[in-house]
């Protein structure tokens, strides 16, 4: 009976988003109040529940693959066909950290329920982190792993 009622007071989102590039990833936070949309030009837009475009977030050198909000809609994570990984402050639309590692697309990612505790991703190949490899990042970068679990400090 208390699925039922949950069930029952559920709102389904209908939000009609205008993205300028084909968009391969989708996520919405806990309320439906905010919408992520990773494209494939590398960008990620955050729109509010009704679809009005809020911020555009950059850092991404090639498609985004996957893309996920905190259940509060506090921090977004992405990840993309660049082989990284980034975490997002959402309210300051700003780039917290670069995960770095992978060696082939990272196609999917997750983050802890409410604070980036733990970020998670996966690509088809990885190897250890080469650090004369890897660009410079313009947020604090980390390594990451074919599965990988990183615990943000």
């Amino acid at each position: 009976q208390q699925q039922q009622q949950q069930q029952s007071s559920a709102k389904p989102l209908v939000a009609a988003v205008q993205c300028t590039a084909k968009v391969f990833a989708l996520a919405v936070n806990g309320d439906a109040s905010i919408i992520a949309t990773g494209a494939e030009d590398g960008k990620v837009q955050l729109w509010d529940g009704s679809g009005h475009l809020l911020h555009t977030l950059e850092g991404h050198r090639s498609g985004v693959r996957g893309v996920v909000l905190a259940r509060n809609g506090s921090f977004c994570v992405t990840c993309s066909k660049d082989e990284t990984v980034r975490l997002w402050d959402v309210p300051r639309a700003k780039e917290v950290r670069t995960y770095r590692g992978h060696r082939g697309w990272v196609f999917c990612c997750a983050i802890s329920t409410d604070a980036p505790k733990s970020v998670m991703s996966n690509s088809a190949k990885a190897s250890a982190p080469d650090a004369s490899e890897a660009p410079a990042a313009p947020a604090e970068s980390a390594p990451a792993s074919e599965t990988a679990t990183t615990t943000a400090a």
